[in-house]
Order: C-alpha cells, then structure tokens, then sequence
C-alpha cells in the first residue's frame, strides 16, 4: 500500500514538471521583429562658471516609431559614466534645468528636477514643464544648468546639448 501510494505521488510529480513550462517560458519573444520605440540620443559637456570641466552626461529619450502614436517618454540624464564623481562642484543637492538659449545667454526653463546627493550618477528623468511635452530632438541647441537653489541659488555648471541623433536599432 506504501509503495503503491508513494509510486502514485511520484508518478503525478513528474508527470507535472514534465507537462508545464518551464521558468520564463511564459512570453514569446522575437529577434527579428523591430522595437516599438527608437531612441534619440544627445550629449553634454559641463563646466563650471570658471571654465573648469564638471563632468560628461548623455540625455536619452525614447520615440514612438509610429508616428501617430501620441504616446510621450520622459527625457533621462545622466553622467556618462557613473563610476566618476562630477569634478568641481560645491554641493550635491541641486537643481537640473533644462533652459532654453546657451550657457551664455540662458533663457526660460523648460524642464527642472531637483538632485538630491548626486555625485557620481544623476539618474533624473524629466517631463515637460506645465503637462507640455518635451522632446530631445527639439532641446539640442539649448542648455543643461545645474543651480544651487538650496543654499546661494547660484549656477554651479551648464553644458550645451550637442550631437543629437536618432537611433532606429535601439
């Protein structure tokens, strides 16, 4: 009666392990078929108001590729590479603006997110200001700013958005 009873679980257990699938094989998945999403990406090299390098970060924006889409993606920046600390800055809390014009002639803010304790990696995602949309693709040309609001409300670094391109493959 014991083996026929532990012979019979045995069997109902492999029988079952052999019958589902296995872990992650719940999703189909196919290489050949495109993202539905393209990514625009741009750069910008930030110095201090004395000249002084800051740091490299690289803005990233994911696109609809069909056009009708209405659907809007936050815009990403971050250092380009998280490893080095951003050099010759006086504080790690700060605000992130996007503004219009260049770091000489800054005009109206587009986009600001403020950037708590940030050293090495920004990792700020931003929207546009007022529920508009913000597109990268419009932005090169225009400014990253970092400000000092909590203590001098200074500008600690600026950089102008350059080499904004498209990239069909991500």
């Amino acid at each position: 009666m014991r083996f026929l009873l532990s012979s019979s679980l045995l069997l109902l257990v492999v029988s079952l392990s052999t019958s589902l699938p296995s872990p992650g094989m719940l999703a189909w998945v196919c290489k050949s078929c495109p993202n539905p999403n393209m990514l625009f990406t741009a750069d910008a090299e930030m110095t201090s108001p004395s000249g002084k390098p800051v740091g490299q970060l690289k803005l990233q924006q994911s696109i609809p590729r069909d056009e009708e889409s209405t659907e809007v993606f936050p815009l990403k920046i971050d250092t380009s590479d998280n490893r080095v600390k951003l050099e010759n800055m006086k504080t790690t809390y700060f605000m992130v603006q996007i503004q219009s014009g260049s770091c000489d002639n800054l005009g109206g803010v587009l986009a600001s997110q403020y950037c708590r304790g940030c050293t090495n990696s920004l990792g700020v995602s931003l929207a546009g200001k007022d529920g508009k949309p913000l597109a990268l693709a419009d932005l090169v040309g225009n400014s990253v700013v970092f400000f000092d609001t909590k203590n001098t409300n200074t500008k600690l670094a600026c950089g102008e958005i350059k080499n904004g391109e498209q990239n069909e493959d991500a």
